[in-house]
């Protein structure tokens, strides 16, 4: 059986291959739930230009309803389990919490909760665009707050390019189904 050589360059390039896949720090969970919300954006600009488009002829008051719906769960999620899984990214394991950054979990991600939820009971007891214009404006915000973390440092790499994406394929669907004529149901 012949006998397989390697190349010292070949062998340096496997070596500093493995090297540069030992460094690289990625969560795969965080990073599948963000690729998961790209997809939730999806639905809610197919769910906003439908309504936008298909009611121009028939008003469609369910379809507002579950877009409703969809986008206070989503700015919720995105709210509470965001802060909870990706913005705090320690170095170094301490022995106790930290109450600061504890504090501003709670406050962030119950803040998103509160404003969605209040979005949600606009729309659906009030006017459905002006729910779908809170829920627009909260996304709006989230992103705002989670630019200011990724200038301290505390977003993983890349983040903001996948969560730009996101906040603007939400808020056009957002906009969209504001903008159809539903009026008041």
């Amino acid at each position: 059986m012949p006998k397989i050589r390697r190349s010292s360059s070949a062998i340096h390039i496997h070596q500093s291959q493995k090297r540069c896949l030992r460094s690289i720090d990625v969560k795969p969970f965080p990073a599948l739930v963000v690729a998961l919300n790209l997809v939730a954006a999806f639905a809610v600009l197919t769910s906003g230009s439908i309504l936008f488009m298909a009611g121009t002829f028939r008003p469609l008051p369910e379809i507002a309803v579950a877009l409703l719906a969809f986008g206070g769960c989503l700015g919720a999620f995105e709210g509470a389990v965001h802060w909870g899984f990706t913005i705090d990214r320690p170095d170094v394991i301490l022995p106790r919490a930290n109450p600061l950054t504890d504090r501003r979990r709670a406050w962030l991600g119950g803040g998103a909760l509160l404003w969605f939820w209040l979005a949600l009971c606009v729309g659906l007891l009030c006017s459905f665009k002006a729910g779908f214009l809170l829920e627009a404006l909260g996304f709006a915000l989230q992103f705002a707050i989670e630019r200011i973390a990724g200038r301290w440092g505390r977003l993983p790499p890349g983040y903001q390019h996948i969560k730009l994406a996101f906040t603007v394929l939400v808020e056009i669907g957002l906009v969209l189904g504001a903008l159809s004529p539903l009026g008041k149901v």
